[in-house]
């Protein structure tokens, strides 16, 4: 599983989100504004943490991956 920071950075851009915004919208729990920088630069490391993500974008986790994933 590769995931795209590329595409949660356009689509945080397209909602109008800053980074501390869509860090607020992860649910259960807030993340840092910091793990957002770190998603963006292809860091999510777990399915779970992918699906809190696309939850807080409002995507299903497969449109945060890479092409051929």
């Amino acid at each position: 599983m590769e995931v795209s920071g590329e595409k949660i950075r356009v689509l945080r851009e397209a909602l109008g989100l800053t980074t501390e915004a869509l860090a607020a919208r992860v649910k259960p729990k807030p993340v840092t504004r910091q793990a957002v920088d770190q998603w963006e630069k292809g860091g999510v490391r777990t399915f779970r943490m992918l699906k809190r993500v696309a939850e807080a974008l409002g995507v299903r986790p497969e449109a945060l991956l890479k092409k051929g994933d």
